[in-house]
């Protein structure tokens, strides 16, 4: 009972990540308290191939990117959102309608939440800023500007090494 109740926990009875996780405890016969449940439930969900491979999270992450709407107004009101900002169920909103289709958020008390614990660590905040339409641009500028630093920086030393050697 401990056991699955951790198991809730982290996925608020999402059917698919609960058999998951319950499988994966069920076959781990080392996983006896409620901090072990949160180890698995690390390994399975949130490390980096976890994220690629896992089935519903690149469902989630992918009806949300390729979404037919603005992504940049859709990943913000999801911000919003995971932020606990008080969205209203807007049936017409299209932007809501992804949120609700993709399945990151559901709807408690005609309000937008997000969906369990699992979803809101794996599309965290960073994940938003990174998946911001223009934040490949941004990463490509600010690995610009270090690059013309350090050129800037070891030209300045070889220019003061000459000087030195010619005076």
């Amino acid at each position: 009972a401990e056991l699955l109740k951790r198991v809730l926990y982290w996925t608020s009875g999402h059917p698919y990540l609960t058999q998951l996780l319950c499988q994966a405890v069920a076959d781990d016969t080392s996983v006896t308290d409620s901090e072990e449940v949160d180890h698995l439930c690390a390994e399975i969900f949130f490390a980096r191939r976890a994220r690629e491979r896992d089935d519903n999270l690149l469902f989630v992450r992918e009806r949300m990117l390729r979404s037919d709407v603005d992504v940049a107004g859709l990943l913000s009101l999801y911000e919003r959102v995971r932020r606990g900002k008080s969205i209203v169920d807007d049936e017409i909103n299209p932007q809501v309608s992804v949120l609700r289709l993709s399945g990151i958020t559901h709807v408690s008390d005609g309000r937008l939440r997000v969906r369990n614990r699992i979803y809101e660590r794996v599309f965290n905040r960073e994940w938003v800023q990174a998946n911001m339409p223009d934040a490949e641009m941004k990463r490509q500028r600010a690995a610009f500007r270090r690059g013309l630093l350090r050129a800037s920086a070891v030209a300045a030393v070889i220019v003061a090494v000459i000087a030195s050697l010619a005076i």
